[in-house]
């Protein structure tokens, strides 16, 4: 991607924002540090639906966390597939508890 960036005329600023620093290092932190030995520990100790849900569940924080936080807007149809990804995930995970 950046071949194909530089191809295309695109370059690094001079100088990087506090803001994109900061992203960074929250980049950095949740995603290393924090979430893979999460999913460590998870893959360690739970069922698989379980450890794959995060998959589904990420995106849907995201969205919420860029609403509250970055002011995006969220419409009908947003929300309506955040339930249906939450009510899939919940479905997976507890589906092998029946008989």
């Amino acid at each position: 991607m950046g071949a194909a960036g530089w191809t295309l005329g695109e370059r690094f600023p001079a100088q990087a924002s506090p803001e994109a620093l900061g992203a960074f290092g929250w980049l950095v932190v949740m995603g290393s540090v924090v979430a893979f030995p999460a999913y460590t520990f998870l893959v360690q100790n739970a069922r698989p639906a379980v450890v794959t849900s995060y998959a589904y569940v990420n995106p849907a924080l995201a969205v919420l966390l860029g609403a509250a936080v970055g002011g995006e807007a969220l419409s009908a149809s947003t929300l309506g597939s955040l339930a249906l990804v939450v009510l899939a995930v919940v479905l997976a995970t507890t589906g092998g508890a029946r008989k």
